[in-house]
């Protein structure tokens, strides 16, 4: 069992983790989504979806930079 970490860097941690355990709700909603008869709603879902996926990925990408800043390197 891996310990997670305490203080800044083990919250920074468990929150690039709650992102990525988000990006992966938002993929299977994307499959769901995809299946759609309706095109124009199909569109519309996938758009918002797509969106959400980008932001949560940028915050991720953020959050582990932040982190590597304050390891110094």
């Amino acid at each position: 069992m891996v310990k997670q970490g305490t203080g800044r860097k083990g919250k920074m941690k468990s929150a690039q983790l709650g992102q990525l355990e988000r990006i992966k709700k938002l993929r299977h909603g994307l499959e769901w989504a995809s299946m759609c008869p309706d095109p124009e709603v199909k569109e519309v879902m996938t758009n918002v979806l797509g969106e959400e996926m980008d932001c949560e990925i940028d915050g991720a990408i953020y959050a582990i930079r932040r982190c590597g800043e304050a390891a110094g390197e």
